[in-house]
Order: C-alpha cells, then structure tokens, then sequence
C-alpha cells in the first residue's frame, strides 16, 4: 500500500505521502518542492497496520487532499550525526551492575525535569527486572511483564523549534518507548481540525507551528501550548484527546516529568504525584479589582452567560464569550416619588 496525496489552495500547496510496510508505515508531508519530513508507526500486527494507515488515508481524502505523483527535492546528503563515544559503555555499566535498581534510577534522573519527581524516578525502576542492549537500543524490563526501549542519544541541532527542557532528554536518548508511550519527535495529524477550531486558531492554522513531543497509543497526543508558559519558563502542554479534539487544558509540567506520570499510569505503579501547578499570574490582582468594580446588574449580567447562574465566571471564561447577550442584563427598577 503506498499513496501519494497533494493539497493546493490560495493558501498552501503540500503533499502527504504514506507506505505500507509489513506492520508499520511510514507517512512523509510537508510543502511541495522539498524532501518533507517522515515519521513511522509500527503496530503488532499487519492487518491492524493496514487498518490504521487506511483510516489516515481517508481522513486526507475528506480534507480535500487527491491522489497524484509529487515533487520533492532530493534529500540532502546525510552528515554523521555525533553521538558520545561512551554512551555503550554507560548502557554496558548498567546492563553489569550490582545495583540495577540503582543506576537505572541515576541514568534516567534527568527525567525528573519537574520539581517533586525524584521519588517517582525512584519507585518506577523499584519494579526493573533486567536490562539488555540490542544494537543502539537499550532496553529495561520490568517484574510485571512491561518494557521501556530507549535509544541512543539524538542530535539537539536537528529539533531547533523545540524547548530546552526536551532538548536535554534528547541528549539522552532520542526516543524512549513503552507498549503504548512514546517521547520523541512524534507524528501528529493537524489536518484534523478546520479553519474555526480552537487548536487550528491559536497555532493561526500553521501545521509548522504545531510540535508533538508524547504520544500516548489509542488515547492522547501531546502537543505544546504556542503562548502558555510554566513556571520554568518552559512551553505548557496539552493533550488532542480522541473525540475531544478542540479542548485546550494545558498541565504545566516539564515534559520529562510528564512521560513519568504516563508512565505510572500505564505500569499501574502507585506513588503520589506532585501537583501540577499553574504560574502566578501577575495580573490577577487587576482581574479581581476589575470584577470587583463592576456593579451587581453587570456581574449577574456576566453570570447569565453561563449555565451555573450563580457562580462567580472568571475572567478567563468571560473572554471565551463569543457575544455578549444583553437581553440578560437586568433592567433597572425607576421608582417615582
């Protein structure tokens, strides 16, 4: 199964590409006239792989996207990649160790890039059986029957619009992968949302503007936040939930410290996890005094908008207000004397 699919409007001009192989395939996409950018996905078997890949077919189709031969530039020779020399005789240390438990807790530390997650580094590799190298992948198996893959370290220069806190796992290994998880350069799928969506909107309809560190199988795709910030500075990151595509709730956490709570939730490993914490902003006091200074028929007025009539909206939902219904003003009461 191969296909090869080209958009053109006033407004863009790209291609999608997509190529059965056994029980994986591999999609390409990106503007006309370059090499695009691939990513592929592997599933258990081929018949779910051909399912999969038939479905995403469909989906371009509906976009309005058609079949035909495309031009791509030829791909630029490949440089070697430099990786540390020693990164095999790190991984070989471990795979030996006396304490397994231990140095896989130290090595994969850098994980913990969100305050209050060492404990759960800690408690995640408690449950770690044996650890084998295949090639340029180390991999870490765990007493309950799952299994973390995690390959050799990537080049930072080669993910420039990502943030320095994914930057720094990079360095580490370039993707890491459970049954279901994956952290890395991930594929998404913008063509799912249309012109007027909430996510279409807040990345001004730019595919390139869209960068998706966390995969989770089946369920969500991770996606960073273009304006909301942590309190490291760091870009905040939302899941595209299946059915729920057009929500927009951010959590603040690094995303190293994020993969770790999927991670716990996937393993059904129970330990507290810190509290996602939302920076200060520092124009809450204006909010509150704004809301404060309103009069009680424009504070009901506001009320009004929204199905509970009696709680107080905050300023950020009354900014998600298309239209201000006035009819739900209350009208003054004149008396005569």
């Amino acid at each position: 199964m191969n296909h090869q699919l080209t958009f053109k409007d006033d407004k863009s001009d790209k291609f999608w590409n997509i190529e059965v192989s056994g029980n994986s395939f591999t999609v390409t996409y990106g503007k006309t006239g370059t090499s695009g950018t691939s990513q592929t996905k592997t599933f258990e078997t081929e018949e779910i792989c051909i399912k999969e890949a038939q479905k995403l077919l469909s989906e371009k189709l509906k976009k309005g996207y058609i079949e035909g031969n495309i031009q791509t530039s030829s791909p630029k020779e490949k440089t070697s990649v430099q990786t540390p020399n020693d990164f095999h005789k790190e991984w070989e240390k471990i795979v030996n160790s006396k304490d397994l438990q231990n140095d896989l807790t130290k090595h994969f530390s850098y994980l913990a890039d969100s305050s209050g997650f060492e404990p759960v580094i800690r408690k995640i590799f408690e449950h770690t059986n044996v650890v084998k190298i295949n090639g340029n992948t180390l991999i870490v198996e765990f007493k309950n029957g799952n299994t973390l893959t995690a390959e050799s370290p990537g080049n930072p220069s080669s993910y420039k619009k990502f943030p320095k806190s994914f930057l720094k796992l990079i360095e580490k290994h370039n993707t890491l992968k459970t049954n279901r998880l994956e952290l890395g350069k991930c594929y998404f799928d913008f063509d799912i949302f249309d012109e007027g969506d909430r996510v279409y909107e807040i990345f001004d309809g730019k595919e390139s503007n869209v960068l998706c560190p966390l995969k989770f199988m089946d369920n969500s795709d991770w996606i960073y936040h273009p304006t909301e910030k942590n309190k490291e500075g760091e870009p905040a990151i939302f899941p595209i939930i299946h059915e729920l595509e057009d929500e927009i709730n951010p959590v603040y956490y690094n995303i190293g410290s994020l993969f770790l709570k999927q991670l716990c939730d996937e393993f059904e490993i129970k330990i507290e996890i810190p509290v996602d914490e939302r920076p200060v902003d520092p124009s809450a006091d204006l909010k509150t005094n704004w809301w404060s200074n309103l009069s009680d028929a424009w504070k009901q007025a506001f009320r009004n908008q929204f199905e509970n009539k009696d709680k107080e909206p905050t300023f950020e939902t009354i900014l998600t207000l298309e239209r201000l219904n006035l009819e739900l003003v209350p009208k003054p009461i004149y008396r005569t004397f």
